[in-house]
């Protein structure tokens, strides 16, 4: 009995080739504002990236709702934006749900344009 030479060839490219996305924080980009605490507005991108909604759904099918909502407010407005808000005058839970819910539609593609506050 002869052992079967396995013959080695080379792996076909991957389908998906991306290139990095190095300095596309540096790209302007078009605002909203969630929230005001004293002079200071905080925004998010009017248009979130599609990559900003499945780091959402990962964060919620790992960690949960609540978290996935805070780290995506966080990563817009900072740590610092976030202990401004929670430490404001006036600030309470309905507000909190208020913004992250803003956040979340606004990710998941919902627009607020047209409608009233």
């Amino acid at each position: 009995m002869t052992a079967k030479t396995r013959k080695h060839t080379t792996p076909p490219p991957p389908e998906f080739v991306f290139e990095a996305a190095d300095g596309a924080e540096d790209q302007p980009v078009d605002t909203v504002p969630l929230f005001q605490v004293g002079d200071k507005v905080y925004t998010m991108p009017a248009v979130p990236g599609q990559a900003d909604a499945v780091r959402m759904l990962r964060e919620i099918r790992l960690r949960g709702v609540a978290f996935a909502s805070e780290l995506m407010l966080s990563m817009y407005v900072g740590d610092e934006g976030v202990d401004a808000l929670i430490n404001s005058k006036g600030f309470d839970v309905d507000r909190w749900n208020d913004i992250t819910s803003k956040v979340t539609a606004r990710i998941f593609g919902a627009s607020d344009q047209g409608k009233e506050d």
